[in-house]
């Protein structure tokens, strides 16, 4: 009777189904309804159902499901949670459930899954989650139950190749499992016994039934707190039963007995390593596994797994890498080493030893698997201090690689859940934060440190000194006011007064101060190019040092960023007036219009063959100039195309009339000339603009103009509506020799119909008045009336990779190098996507990743137009070495060329060339000069900061020295 009472109280207390189903806008607001859930005693589910092998379902009583064929028992979702789920929110998954049609595809589908294992995260995480309560739920889940149907989805999971070895092993890691039954059966066994006896302990019996853990422990000694039962010796039983379940990985028992059971239950004979490793692991007692040893067994499991076909095999070898995961860390962490006591040779052993558990763990590719051990042997080979602290930096980058392989195999997930959970957000760093990602980084840290004190390379944050947890992506110096965005927030009207601290350097960043970021990004993306030509500091801060900033936000700062790499952020003081004296109210860069050069009386529709350099600034932009001239020289690697040259633009400002009857241009003149301030901080202006941009929308074409572009499209493209073209803007004040523009105007993309490409040329005219591209050209010009709109049309080409190359070393600038960012799809790298990043030795031929793609999609071309998205391929290369050389040998024909490419002091500089790949075949879609700030390199702070003691070059390194540590 007491029992029958205590639950009709549960249920009174319970948040209803209805309760749920009638919260209004759960849709709009669902972070409120996940917080309803947690709070509900029911969690999820508004009822218990026997669920029967024919289809019917049954209130809970014995042997519902007797006469029906079986079936198991457990809750049945409450209507809000059936709302979220028909939304795509994959939440409160009852494995259990899961049909073998469901199973089938979600094995295949690891968008969906990454949202189950965001899940799963939750529920570790945050004590629960949705389940908080609902755990002590009786029926609503039975253990044994969800094992047994999440073991059926990772076994169609290990059957798949587009699932990535990380997001198995996660699924393996997070997923419901039970790795002794008979253990746990004593354990429920025994809870079991205890609710028997005190109906108190039945909540907790009912969690250790439905949804067991390593914290149950605790709990259990809480009861014994709490309630102080007369007889304690039962729930110190359990207590013991518990700890030792979870605790006997860590002395080799499992791991030994499972090796064992590979061993003898497999035909290993065609994995010869995974049979010595195994043979070592059953008669080598588990005091002498090494932390090495275990390192390597990882990346053994690993290389074996990929290799392996049975499925009963793979998760046999799934489940070894888990415990030798948990088994090394836990050896690191009784035998705590004291890093200021390793000598240079003995932390780079320790270093490669977490490569290979890296790798191992599925964390890092074999391909950045062996660029960084080839890296570790570089630097034990040594001889000066100079090389080996290149090597260093270069290992600096393993983390990065693992944070990028999160983001991309989970990417799905972490957006779908963060806007139901956003604890979800933590799960990438959670990851990195524990296990060997975390002891990696943290001997990092200290190999960093080392190489700062021998290089002397000190940084300095707010009168701190640091050897690490700086790093300069683009020299510079800047004042400004620390200033960190958030989504749906107010932004600077003037943006250029402040020094804005991002997670990342993202497409649309406005014409900044400076830039802090905590993630690299892509160097050669169009905004990272914009701001390296601008002299700009960009530097990035590792999340510890991030904490410090943001006690500055809304304060004034000063960020500077040499050339050789060192970094001062510092308070803006009265010391600092001298070193900004010299370029206070000088730009870094002036743009200048030559007048006297161009032609706005030519209004011919030009093939884009017709034209050349010398047509750059006078009819058309550089961009067409530069690839009519490609055209000529390099026929079989640039698409067709169109020019619509500045005279057509200029012209229609002309014909377009303000109410007073004058023409809009000779208006904005008269704009530019009553307003001495023509930054967007004057109103005048931005309405101005504004103006402008719906005028030019709302312009009409003459009708003989639109029969001349319908007869130039067919006779150079073809047929209007079978093919695409990229509409894509190119004024006077672009790809210039003092300034590159890159990136702030419009391009529309794959444009079919006749209408659409009209209409395309018009907002491509009215994007060099946007208020971005407006704003960070602005601050370089001093006439601003004279920008002058051309546009390309070029025919869209199916690129299957594309990129962007640079011929010289982006960060050192050194001209023995190429540098080549590329991705999948169209587009690829300009965007600050998170592309693949190489340097190619001129000399040698060698190659070296810097970081691989992990962007999760890619763009391609829409049949009907437009761009489609699609999720990109899972492969770990994306140039291959014929196309690498093909390219190469394109920028070496380039660079030959006659004019060079110079800067505006006539100096020859790198080419910076914007590709694409199709069927293995070259096309090119810009050519421009690729430009760095001289302002930057003379400025005498910056130069006083890179000055190097004598001696410094020829500084040798010991291996047999401890590590120079503060």
């Amino acid at each position: 009777m007491l029992l029958r009472c205590l639950w009709i109280l549960v249920l009174t207390v319970a948040v209803s189904s209805e309760a749920f189903a009638q919260y209004p806008g759960f849709k709009e607001d669902p972070q409120k309804l996940i917080a309803m859930l947690k709070r509900s005693e029911r969690g999820p589910f508004s009822r218990i159902l026997w669920f029967c092998s024919d289809g019917t379902s049954h209130p809970p009583s014995a042997g519902a499901c007797e006469k029906h064929g079986g079936g198991i028992q457990h809750g049945e979702w409450n209507e809000a949670v059936r709302g979220l789920r028909e939304n795509g929110y994959l939440i409160a998954t009852v494995y259990a459930a899961l049909t073998e049609d469901e199973v089938s595809k979600l094995g295949a589908n690891s968008q969906d899954l990454s949202s189950l294992l965001i899940e799963r995260f939750l529920i570790e995480r945050d004590d629960g989650w949705i389940f908080n309560r609902a755990r002590y739920y009786r029926g609503a889940a039975q253990v044994e139950d969800e094992v047994n149907g999440s073991q059926r989805l990772l076994q169609a999971i290990y059957g798949r190749d587009e699932v990535a070895f990380l997001m198995m092993r996660e699924a393996a890691r997070l997923f419901p499992r039970e790795a002794d039954k008979e253990r746990a059966q004593s354990i429920r066994f025994l809870a079991t016994q205890l609710a028997k006896r005190d109906i108190r302990f039945l909540p907790l019996k009912n969690k250790l039934h439905s949804y067991p853990d390593s914290r149950d422990g605790e709990r259990v000694r809480k009861f014994l707190r709490d309630f102080s039962p007369r007889e304690t010796d039962p729930y110190w039983k359990l207590i013991s039963l518990i700890e030792d379940f979870y605790l006997e990985a860590r002395d080799g028992t499992r791991l030994r007995s499972l090796a064992a059971s590979i061993f003898n239950g497999f035909d290993i004979s065609a994995f010869e390593e995974l049979e010595l490793s195994l043979r070592f692991l059953t008669s080598t007692p588990a005091s002498r596994w090494s932390r090495g040893q275990l390192a390597e067994l990882l990346a053994v499991l690993r290389t074996s797994f990929e290799s392996a076909e049975e499925v009963h095999f793979k998760s046999a070898l799934m489940d070894a890498s888990l415990l030798a995961e948990e088994l090394m860390i836990f050896k690191n962490s009784e035998t705590p080493r004291v890093l200021n006591n390793l000598t240079r040779g003995d932390a780079l052993d320790e270093l490669q030893n977490y490569l290979f558990s890296l790798y191992g763990i599925g964390v890092i590719s074999s391909r950045e698997f062996q660029s960084a051990r080839y890296a570790v042997m570089r630097a034990k080979s040594s001889e000066f201090v100079e090389p080996y602290c290149t090597e260093i930096d270069y290992l600096s980058r393993a983390p990065i690689w693992s944070q990028n392989r999160y983001q991309k195999e989970f990417s799905h997930g972490l957006s779908r859940m963060s806007k139901l959970e956003p604890i979800a957000k933590e799960f990438v760093v959670d990851r990195l934060r524990g296990g060997v990602a975390l002891l990696f980084s943290e001997l990092m840290e200290q190999l960093e440190e080392d190489c700062g004190n021998l290089l002397e390379r000190e940084h300095v944050i707010f009168d701190e000194t640091v050897s690490h947890g700086l790093g300069r992506l683009n020299p510079g110096i800047a004042r400004g006011i620390l200033f960190e965005p958030v989504e749906g927030g107010a932004v600077p009207l003037v943006p250029e007064k402040y020094i804005y601290l991002v997670e990342h350097t993202t497409a649309e960043l406005p014409p900044v101060a400076g830039i802090l970021t905590m993630q690299e990004g892509n160097m050669l993306s169009h905004v990272q190019l914009l701001a390296r030509n601008l002299g700009l500091p960009n530097v990035v801060v590792s999340s510890e040092l991030m904490s410090r900033l943001k006690t500055r936000l809304g304060r004034n700062i000063v960020v500077a960023a040499s050339p050789q790499g060192k970094v001062s952020i510092a308070d803006y003081e009265e010391k600092w007036e001298e070193v900004f004296k010299g370029f206070r109210s000088e730009p870094s860069t002036s743009i200048d219009v030559n007048l006297n050069k161009i032609d706005l009386k030519e209004r011919r529709l030009l093939s884009l063959r017709r034209v050349g350099q010398s047509d750059s600034g006078r009819i058309a932009g550089p961009k067409a100039a530069n690839l009519g001239e490609l055209k000529r020289r390099f026929p079989s690697v640039v698409t067709e195309g169109v020019v619509i040259p500045f005279g057509v633009f200029k012209a229609a400002l002309e014909q377009i009339q303000v109410p007073d009857g004058r023409s809009i241009f000779s208006w904005m003149q008269s704009v530019y000339r009553d307003n001495l301030d023509h930054s967007l901080s004057n109103p005048v202006i931005r309405e101005m603009l504004s103006t402008v941009r719906e005028a030019i929308l709302d312009y009409e074409f003459s009708p003989a103009f639109l029969g001349e572009l319908r007869s130039v499209l067919a006779k150079e493209l073809g047929p209007i509506g079978t093919y695409g073209v990229f509409v894509r803007s190119d004024t006077n004040v672009e790809d210039l020799a003092n300034f590159t523009g890159a990136g702030l105007n419009l391009t529309i993309a794959n444009v079919k119909e006749f209408k659409a490409i009209v209409d395309a040329i018009r907002q491509v005219w009215t994007s060099p008045f946007a208020e971005r591209a407006y704003s960070w050209r602005q601050r370089n010009m001093s006439t601003p009336e004279h920008v002058y709109a051309g546009v390309l049309l070029l025919k869209s080409v199916p690129s299957e990779k594309s990129g962007v190359l640079v011929t010289a070393d982006v960060d050192r600038g050194d001209a023995n190098f190429f540098t080549v960012a590329a991705n999948e799809g169209i587009g690829g790298a300009v965007s600050n996507q998170l592309a693949e990043l190489l340097t190619i030795d001129k000399r040698t031929g060698d190659i070296r990743l810097l970081l691989s793609a992990s962007a999760p999609t890619k763009r391609v071309l829409a049949y009907k137009g437009g761009l489609d998205e699609v999720f990109a391929s899972k492969g770990e290369r994306i140039m291959q070495k014929a196309e690498l050389s093909m390219l190469i040998r394109f920028a070496e024909e380039l660079l030959l060329s006659d004019p060079p490419l110079v800067d505006e002091a006539g100096e020859r500089v790198p080419a910076d060339i914007e590709f694409g790949f199709v069927g293995g075949r070259l096309q090119v879609f810009q050519v421009r000069p690729f430009l760095h700030s001289r302002h930057s390199a003379k400025n005498s702070y910056l130069m006083t900061l890179d000055s190097k003691k004598d001696g410094l070059a020829t500084k040798r390194v010991n291996m047999d020295e401890k590590l120079l540590l503060h």
